[in-house]
């Protein structure tokens, strides 16, 4: 009888050991490359034998703490924090997870959200601290 991969319904454990043994192959697929999740999976697959389906990678990259998506909270702190500083006549440039997050992701989610960044600094003063995956470089000499 052949051999089911899991997303053909086979329930496939895979050991902490084996996630471990792989987790700086895939950090440097995902993050370093910026590869796409399935395409991760599937280079995995060819070529390590490493087989888990994308939800077990979505769970891994998740308590690894590697997403690339910029949460909610963490994009209004960015730009609760950026208009604050706009008011005082400095720039700024954020990171989360060690990636830049590019100022038009920030323009797309304001306006998506309908946040007026301009005026969003008379309450940028959360009632939560910021969250601990967000970095910010500041420069006065943009």
């Amino acid at each position: 009888m052949p051999q089911q991969t899991p997303s053909q319904g086979a329930k496939h454990l895979i050991e902490q050991r084996d996630w471990a043994y792989h987790r700086k192959t895939i950090e440097k697929l995902y993050v370093a490359e910026d590869r796409s999740l399935p395409e991760v999976v599937d280079l995995m697959r060819t070529l390590y034998d490493f087989i888990a389906t994308e939800r077990q990678y979505k769970r891994k990259i998740s308590d690894w703490h590697l997403d690339k998506k910029v949460k909610d909270e963490e994009m209004r702190a960015i730009i609760a924090t950026e208009a604050l500083r706009l008011q005082q006549g400095k720039q700024s440039v954020f990171y989360v997870r060690n990636r830049q997050v590019d100022s038009k992701k920030i323009d797309r989610f304001a306006q998506r959200k309908k946040i007026d960044k301009y005026r969003s600094a008379a309450f940028a003063k959360p009632s939560k601290p910021q969250p601990s995956s967000l970095f910010q470089f500041f420069s006065d000499g943009f």
